[in-house]
């Protein structure tokens, strides 16, 4: 399958002077005090006489089938009425976690539905529910953003994410010069974000089953993003990027979410994408800012990277060699379109001799919708796998 196996960086005479490219900073053997040279050529030496090794077994390791099938509920419903018992349990837990959040951080208060400006339209809003691979349930309430007006409910909405180039630039400076790596994930990160603009929405599903109906003449005004809002990602990086900035953080000119820090803990770098971020620099320092940033937000921190944006990541102990994958995504194509590409007769070209692109006609027989959907789902699929492995 697709893999990406990154070797070790330039020689070691040369990297007293190495600057990063991509911010521009000073990256030498003095940010790795006590880093000898002698054991730096043994690393690249086991490196180079290990690589086949190592790229064999990860790439024996990602061939690992995965017979998973995906029963999340779609809707409130299925989930407060789950048939299973204990997962009906889970996913009212959840619901109630969801609602405790947005109620705990003001995201909204409710008025009289008469109270509405005119002209001003009521957006919806749907439940996404998600059983994570830890074993957690995540029930997350959205807002139906495509019903929101532009110019009155939202002007600006671009949000920058982290690039994939940047990230294994980050990969290979872990690999340089031995560096650890956290995952921080920012719990509803986008709560946190302050909307500019009132927005008005509907009472969602499961608020009277929770908490007491408020009835048909109330509705709720937004204070705070939500999920599904055409801005909600604009603003929680906002938030994110003053926050980082007012603990000392240097925003990257190359990347505005690479964002780094060095003092006397050491160099720590932040690669942000959306609520999923990559913590690389040295221990001390890297414990150092989790503890500032969970001062302010409430956040989960994986020791060890192992995972991200979908992308598995085994590093060998010694920092000699690494490999980035994406076997369960690789997987999931098995598993979605295997039987059709195995009834397809094998051809080297992707069309066949003689197979023509006509305009529709009238009485063409066109694609059913559910075939151009799975058909975009594929192209987005193998998009996805080219740009990260």
């Amino acid at each position: 399958m697709p893999s990406t196996t990154t070797a070790i960086g330039p020689p070691i005479e040369s990297r007293r002077e190495l600057r990063c490219e991509l911010c521009g900073i000073n990256i030498g053997q003095d940010l790795m005090p006590g880093h000898k040279q002698q054991q730096t050529r043994d690393a690249i030496k086991l490196g180079e006489e290990n690589f086949d090794n190592f790229y064999r077994d990860c790439a024996l390791m990602s061939a690992v089938t995965n017979t998973g099938q995906n029963n999340e509920p779609r809707n409130f419903q299925e989930a407060w009425y789950h048939q299973n018992p204990e997962k009906r349990q889970n996913w009212r837990v959840a619901i109630w976690n969801e609602f405790k959040d947005m109620i705990r951080r003001g995201v909204w208060h409710d008025v009289k539905r008469s109270s509405i400006p005119e002209g001003r339209r009521l957006i919806g809003s749907k439940w996404v529910f998600k059983e994570k691979h830890d074993g957690r349930f995540r029930a997350r309430l959205v807002c139906l953003g495509y019903s929101q007006i532009p110019g009155i409910d939202f002007s600006d909405n671009y949000a920058p994410v982290g690039n994939d180039i940047t990230f294994r630039v980050i990969m290979v400076l872990r690999l340089m010069y031995s560096l650890h790596a956290v995952l921080l994930d920012v719990e509803t990160a986008f709560l946190y974000g302050k909307l500019e603009e009132e927005i008005y929405m509907e009472i969602p599903m499961g608020y009277k089953e929770i908490y007491e109906d408020p009835g048909d003449d109330k509705v709720l005004v937004l204070q705070m993003a939500m999920y599904g809002l055409v801005q909600a990602a604009r603003q929680w990086f906002k938030r994110l990027s003053d926050v980082l900035i007012t603990l000392g953080f240097n925003p990257c000119e190359s990347d505005p979410c690479l964002m780094y820090r060095i003092d006397e803990k050491g160099l720590c770098i932040i690669l942000m994408y959306v609520d999923d971020n990559l913590i690389v620099g040295s221990r001390k320092a890297i414990d150092k800012a989790t503890k500032e940033i969970k001062a302010t937000f409430s956040v989960t921190v994986s020791p060890i990277a192992m995972e991200y944006l979908g992308c598995e990541i085994d590093v060998a102990e010694n920092y000699s060699c690494g490999w980035i994958g994406q076997s369960d995504l690789y997987k999931n194509l098995e598993r979605k379109f295997g039987n059709m590409v195995k009834a397809q007769q094998a051809t080297e070209t992707p069309s066949t001799p003689g197979f023509h692109v006509v305009h529709n006609i009238p009485e063409a027989v066109f694609i059913s919708d559910q075939d151009q959907k799975l058909y975009r789902s594929g192209v987005g699929m193998l998009l996805f796998l080219v740009k990260h492995t």
